[in-house]
């Protein structure tokens, strides 16, 4: 058996810095992963996506349905 994924690989989440071309203003966008078995054989769970956040929202900045940055 091979295991193909290690354990302490998975992170809950993820971050990266991005400029935001609408407002001008840095942004970090985070993406949340959850962790699910794929099928009943599965040994590891696999990480998906279970969403995105942008830090401009905690400035009362509405949400762009336009911004490149959060879409999958």
């Amino acid at each position: 058996m091979k295991i193909v994924r290690n354990s302490d690989y998975y992170q809950s989440k993820e971050q990266y810095n991005v400029k935001c071309s609408k407002y001008n203003k840095d942004a970090t966008i985070t993406i949340f992963y959850r962790s699910v078995q794929m099928c009943k054989t599965d040994i590891q769970f696999t990480p998906i996506e279970s969403g995105r956040k942008c830090s401009l929202w905690d400035e009362n900045i509405p949400i762009c349905p336009e911004c490149p940055h959060l879409k999958k």
